[in-house]
């Protein structure tokens, strides 16, 4: 996305004009597994937890860290690129905050009808 943001000004000043900054407390929960993907986060600051579950239970769980992601992080892409639009995970918020710039489906097709 740095290499992007640096090579076209244009794109990167539509994704901004089309999407949001939008905040989460800790522990709040920012996707549930199963509801539809929508939209898709890229974080700028704050943790969260991800936990994959399965009918037996957990299948798997892992945190992501803003300070070792280099820059930020998208979540909620798993979703938002599959035919059938689900959340594969459950993700909260495991640090004090998490603000990111909410990218909906809409927003993305209007950047790529206008580009």
């Amino acid at each position: 996305f740095k290499a992007v943001a640096q090579s076209d000004r244009y794109l990167v000043s539509r994704v901004a004009s089309e999407s949001e900054i939008v905040e989460y407390k800790q522990h709040q929960f920012i996707f549930n597994q199963g509801e539809a993907g929508n939209h898709l986060l890229v974080v700028m600051k704050g943790d969260v937890h991800v936990v994959v579950n399965g009918s037996d239970g957990v299948i798997a769980e892992h945190d992501i860290f803003f300070s070792e992601a280099k820059g930020g992080y998208v979540i909620g892409d798993v979703a938002f690129f599959r035919e059938n639009h689900e959340q594969s995970a459950d993700v909260s918020v495991l640090s004090d905050e998490v603000m990111a710039l909410k990218i909906t489906r809409a927003s993305l097709q209007n950047i790529f009808e206008d580009s």
